[in-house]
């Protein structure tokens, strides 16, 4: 696997040439593994379980997706194991199960399946900072390293206040105020070593480029997606909204009545269960991609470069690419020894 990375030197323009080979062949040879994890509202590597609506594609690399009554998914799904749907599932689009057949009532075509295959995380520590804890009408922390937050609203209210930059906390914990994400400089990025729980009575807003916050609802995808958060042992949202990606490599993600405009990805497992979810894509320029290898890309001096999506061919395809390389050699010796 090789991944674009600060410092290293670009390749050959030939070499260039025959990477455009490489990637027409696999991409014309069928399924093709490598595809970034953003392109899916929701998406694990273990088991997935949905009771609500979904705008956008769900997906498992790993497990089955079950659909329980009355959910309603406005893309595809794609899963590794079963699909197993339930009477009154509405899929507008279609449903590929890639190792066993469907379970259930079946409305869509199935396809060819394309799943990310593993993951490349950005590797973070923890806070280590200064703690919060308790009741507060407002609080507003600027970017850095903090250690526990646990916070709620006063009886008259509260809010939480994140500016744009990159955040450490070693755990998160919030209910009952307005959470309000200043994006007007840049994404906010938050990663929490430990549990991330949002409780009941939480608001979500986000303020556009002018400095007005705008509620979940008047927000929109491109203001959610400059928001991305990524908990290291699980992540628990009931009651609450949120705006932006949720991310747990190591947890389970769990929502339960709950508005969520972003997109939800886990290691460990997904349930959405009476809550909605309204895809709003990455704006990052590619926090992290799901690539074959899954070798984590480490921090370079503090600042994390995200690798490219990388196309791995299928096995077939192999053949194609060592003719490619071997023509390519063969008319570079062929320069050598004419000039």
């Amino acid at each position: 696997m090789v991944l674009k990375r600060k410092g290293v030197m670009r390749m050959r323009t030939w070499w260039h040439f025959g990477a455009v080979l490489l990637l027409a062949a696999a991409a014309g040879a069928g399924s093709v593994w490598g595809v970034e994890v953003t392109d899916f509202a929701l998406y694990s590597q273990g088991n997935v379980k949905v009771k609500g609506s979904v705008q956008g594609d769900v997906g498992s690399s790993a497990g089955d997706v079950k659909l329980q009554g009355g959910t309603l998914v406005a893309g595809d799904v794609t899963a590794a194991g079963q699909v197993k749907v339930s009477p009154s599932v509405v899929v507008q689009g279609t449903i590929t199960p890639l190792m066993q057949p469907v379970k259930g009532l079946v409305t869509a075509a199935p396809g060819m399946p394309t799943l990310p295959s593993s993951f490349a995380p950005y590797t973070f520590g923890a806070g280590g900072g200064q703690s919060f804890k308790g009741k507060y009408g407002e609080l507003a922390l600027d970017p850095g390293d903090y250690g526990s937050l646990k916070v709620k609203g006063t009886k008259e209210g509260g809010s939480l206040l994140l500016s744009s930059g990159e955040y450490h906390f070693d755990s998160l914990t919030a209910k009952k105020l307005d959470f309000r994400f200043d994006v007007s400089k840049g994404p906010v990025t938050i990663y929490v070593d430990g549990k991330m729980s949002l409780g009941s009575g939480l608001n979500v807003f986000v303020a556009r480029p002018d400095g007005e916050f705008l509620s979940l609802q008047e927000a929109g995808d491109e203001l959610a997606g400059l928001v991305y958060a990524e908990a290291g042992s699980m992540v628990k949202i009931s009651g609450a909204e949120w705006a932006g990606t949720l991310y747990t490599p190591d947890g389970k993600l769990m929502v339960k009545k709950s508005t969520i405009d972003g997109a939800l990805y886990s290691q460990g497992g997904i349930q959405l269960t009476s809550s909605s979810l309204a895809y709003a894509p990455l704006d990052l320029e590619g926090a992290f991609v799901w690539a074959p290898g899954g070798d984590p890309v480490p921090p370079d001096e503090g600042t994390y470069t995200p690798p490219e999506p990388v196309l791995m061919p299928e096995p077939g395809t192999f053949s194609l690419l060592a003719s490619v390389l071997g023509g390519l050699l063969l008319l570079r010796g062929r320069r050598r020894r004419t000039s």
